[in-house]
């Protein structure tokens, strides 16, 4: 039932941000033009408030995923600091131990979250309902996977570090594994950190995660591209106005204290609109 909520949801927000469709109104998609001074000084600062305010969000309403938050957090910052490293080191050699250091200090910070967490979940509640246990055993199972990951990541990082720290194009092939790794711990990490709210507000979160915040967070926060931003900022304004029409709605219930958080995003994603 949730896999059929999340699935009408995204197929809503596709038909609504249609080319086809809008032109069928009348109504031409335009792709909004977007001033490098503008993206910079407004649309990214906004757009890391939003964010912000998104993980404040999730944690009011489930204190208990503040964690997980913060390791799909820090394991976004190792993929930037190895991405970083892979990219630049052959132009910057005398940085490249310190960048790989980073990188290490990173992956033990998620090492050391993954195993605190690990821990904890071990401890189930006798007051958990049916499918609160099953979510916190896929958590274990995910938590578990993701220490045998950093064990091998940080062994690659120090195997790295011993042999000066720059990149050898011989190990391509073992970079990629690096990196598919990371790709795969992310994805467990975004799924989990959802993975704590009720059943009915789940598919939600889910959907404005999926269709909206995770991209603004990649390629508009982090990777600062203004043309990606303009060529989907229509998309997104339908997707966030699905999700924020449904949470603000009187008949749905969402946990007491919540609705600040709702408004200064809606706020700050109307501000981004107004500047361009």
């Amino acid at each position: 039932m949730m896999a059929r909520r999340i699935l009408i949801f995204i197929l809503l927000a596709f038909f609504l941000s249609s080319p086809c469709l809008a032109a069928s109104k009348g109504q031409p998609s335009t792709k909004r033009k977007i001033t490098a001074d503008s993206f910079n000084r407004t649309v990214r600062p906004m757009a890391r408030t939003i964010l912000s305010q998104f993980y404040n969000l999730l944690e009011k309403i489930s204190p208990e995923q503040s964690e997980m938050i913060a390791i799909k957090q820090n394991i976004t910052e190792v993929q930037i600091l190895w991405d970083s490293w892979l990219r630049s080191c052959g132009e910057l050699n005398n940085e490249c131990p310190s960048r790989l250091s980073d990188v290490h200090a990173r992956l033990i910070r998620v090492e050391k979250l993954v195993l605190n967490l690990e821990r904890k979940s071990y401890t189930l509640s006798k007051t958990l309902m049916s499918h609160e246990i099953d979510s916190q055993i896929d958590l274990m199972d995910t938590l578990d996977e993701m220490s045998n990951q950093c064990f091998l990541l940080l062994n690659a990082v120090e195997t790295q570090l011993v042999n000066s720290g720059i990149p050898n194009p011989q190990k391509n092939g073992q970079y990629a594994e690096f990196s598919a790794t990371l790709h795969f711990m992310h994805l467990d990490a975004e799924r989990s950190f959802l993975n704590g709210l009720s059943d009915n507000l789940q598919p939600h979160f889910d959907f404005v995660w999926n269709t909206f915040l995770k991209d603004l967070e990649l390629h508009v926060v982090i990777e600062g591209r203004s043309a990606y931003f303009a060529q989907r900022v229509e998309e997104f304004n339908i997707n966030w106005n699905v999700f924020f029409s449904k949470m603000t709605s009187e008949n749905f219930p969402i946990p007491e204290g919540s609705r600040p958080y709702l408004q200064n995003m809606h706020q700050s994603w109307n501000g981004i609109l107004r500047q361009l």
